[in-house]
């Protein structure tokens, strides 16, 4: 589950309708290579992104600590 605090996105109208967008895309998508989006969830403060379990970290550090990435 990933939690976002609304008051970090809602600073920038562009992000949080790009958020939405790509949320709603991964709800409706069914691929093995994409994470399913089982629910989401919201209250006053935070969005709730309930998804199927991906092991392996978070990608954007595997992309950090690489110095590149071959096609395969």
């Amino acid at each position: 589950m990933k939690i976002i605090n609304k008051k970090l996105i809602e600073r920038s109208h562009i992000f949080v309708q790009l958020l939405q967008n790509e949320l709603q895309i991964l709800g409706e998508k069914s691929h093995p290579n994409l994470i399913r989006i089982v629910d989401l969830i919201e209250d006053d403060i935070y969005i709730y992104v309930v998804s199927e379990l991906a092991q392996g970290g978070e990608l954007f550090d595997r992309l950090a600590q690489a110095n590149r990435f071959t096609e395969a």
